[in-house]
């Protein structure tokens, strides 16, 4: 991942690239500082925002 965009007490957001080219924000959630299903909240919204492009989300 590349440069580190924000970062608050439950997560942080990186760059990243999407196949090497895309860019794209990977947030990534700090080991019990946050319900996972609120990510999966935030996530589902996401998806519904036609101004805000997405090629998915995962859990890892």
């Amino acid at each position: 991942m590349g440069l580190k965009v924000v970062y608050g007490t439950k997560n942080k957001v990186w760059e990243g690239r999407w196949n090497g080219t895309v860019p794209v924000a990977v947030k990534k959630l700090k080991s019990g500082a946050a319900d996972p299903n609120d990510f999966l909240v935030e996530a589902q919204i996401m998806k519904k925002l036609s101004d805000v492009p997405s090629s998915g989300f995962d859990l890892m």
